[in-house]
């Protein structure tokens, strides 16, 4: 069958529900199964191997952390889905192990039911490789990452380098550095008025403030450079941030990955 295959894994009857009954609406998507527990969500994955599976953190039997590592780690498993992890849990260590298992996307609940299916679109819109694919690819040394194509979606792409550096997910700042990013990527010229037009149009998407956006894009900033990757830092900004001052501006910040994000199309591997 066309279009990508989804498996939906929560302990919410309601929000299970929900979402299985907008997948089944959407002629692009078809839902492969359903799971109540981590145990059935687990066996979801080896029996009808779908493309993504939206999963909960906290869930009976398996949480959302255990399936996670399984399927990367059981090489009974042929392939591994991408995860779309949508959960109440707002906890930054909680989030990070997420990613570090291989989450591909992390949406707080509650959330508009949509917006998951435009996620689960945007993330499954290229083909992740099989566990068997993996284990054959040669082993290469890692070194600092670079800017490279992957012909993902321009928000996954800006999310995944923002985590990379350090900015964690369930702060606002991490939100609005999105926003902010992918404005300028489409108009460059926000870049020259960041005060009057960048912070006032983010502002006005999510119902806030200008002062209180730059503030938390500041903040966002000070966090990742307190306990970012420095080689992945260096591999953005390089030489080109005095290191008198320390972390770059807010505007110096969006303006080297703006740049390096819409010359490249690519992100931080």
């Amino acid at each position: 069958m066309n279009g990508l295959n989804v498996a939906i894994a929560d302990h919410n009857d309601q929000i299970r529900a929900a979402l299985a009954s907008q997948l089944q609406a959407d002629n692009e998507l078809h839902l492969v199964g359903t799971a109540k527990d981590g145990f059935e969500a687990y066996n979801l994955i080896k029996q009808k191997e779908p493309d993504v599976m939206v999963i909960d953190l906290v869930m009976p039997r398996f949480d959302g952390l255990s399936v996670l590592d399984r399927a990367k780690t059981d090489a009974s498993i042929t392939k591994v889905p991408k995860f779309l992890v949508l959960t109440s849990i707002n906890n930054e260590r909680i989030i990070n192990d997420a990613f570090n298992l291989g989450a591909s996307y992390f949406m707080l609940k509650p959330c508009d039911s949509q917006m998951v299916i435009k996620r689960i679109k945007q993330i499954g819109s290229k083909a992740i490789p099989t566990a068997s694919t993996a284990m054959a690819a040669p082993m290469t040394a890692v070194t600092a990452p670079v800017i490279t194509d992957t012909g993902e979606p321009l928000e996954l792409r800006v999310s995944q380098a923002l985590h990379q550096m350090g900015v964690p997910a369930n702060i606002k700042g991490y939100r609005y550095l999105i926003t902010a990013i992918e404005l300028c990527i489409g108009d460059m010229d926000m870049l020259g008025s960041v005060t009057k037009l960048l912070y006032p149009t983010i502002a006005k998407r999510y119902d806030t403030t200008p002062s209180r956006v730059e503030r938390a894009i500041r903040h966002s900033i000070e966090v990742a450079w307190n306990r970012g990757q420095i080689d992945v830092l260096d591999a953005v900004f390089g030489y080109t941030i005095n290191t008198r001052k320390g972390k770059p501006t807010n505007s110096e910040f969006i303006a080297m990955l703006s740049d390096k994000l819409r010359m490249s199309r690519g992100l931080l591997d």
